[in-house]
């Protein structure tokens, strides 16, 4: 009733009538905070190496936190595809972060909500949405997955390209 998975071991214990135990499932992020922060409940907001990265932003991205290295974020660029030329972002996506999700999103003034959703990644799952380009599959292993906007660049429009992470 209380959400927590318990068990009982019908020997044991002090009196040798049995033992109760609960079990305790650590989510991916937390193994990863204890692994490069050295603390399972760091604060997702916490930014080690001070490279402007949160720790959620480097866990996503796949980032070390101990090193500066806002450099490897994703940006935006302007690509040709055979269709057309579009703004477009290539971002980091591990199956094994069944934890967080990753939006990609776009708008033509910053001032402008909501903004547009590209693709989304829930809980380590492939990307979707209209403007999933390439990159992924249900395969194990990191991928890079291209996301491009759903409209097509001209001279004269100026759009925006942003990575949202949720836990």
């Amino acid at each position: 009733s209380d959400g927590k998975l318990y068990g009982v071991a019908a020997g044991g214990g002090p009196e040798g009538g049995g033992v109760v135990y609960r079990l305790t499932i650590s989510s991916p992020i937390s193994d990863w905070k204890l692994a490069y922060l050295g603390d399972a409940n760091a604060s997702d907001l916490g930014d080690l190496d001070n490279d402007g990265m949160t720790n959620l932003l480097e866990y996503a991205l796949l980032t070390t936190p101990g090193a500066p290295d806002s450099q490897n974020v994703p940006a935006g660029a302007i690509a040709a595809f055979p269709d057309d030329t579009r703004l477009a972002i290539v971002v980091p996506r591990d199956p094994a972060r069944t934890d967080i999700s990753i939006i990609v999103e776009a708008t033509s003034t910053l001032d402008s909500l909501p903004w547009e959703m590209l693709a989304t990644s829930t809980n380590g799952g492939v990307f979707t949405g209209p403007g999933y380009y390439g990159g992924d599959s249900a395969t194990a292993g990191v991928r890079f997955v291209t996301v491009r906007d759903i409209q097509p660049f001209t001279a004269t429009t100026q759009r925006f390209v942003r990575v949202r992470i949720t836990h």
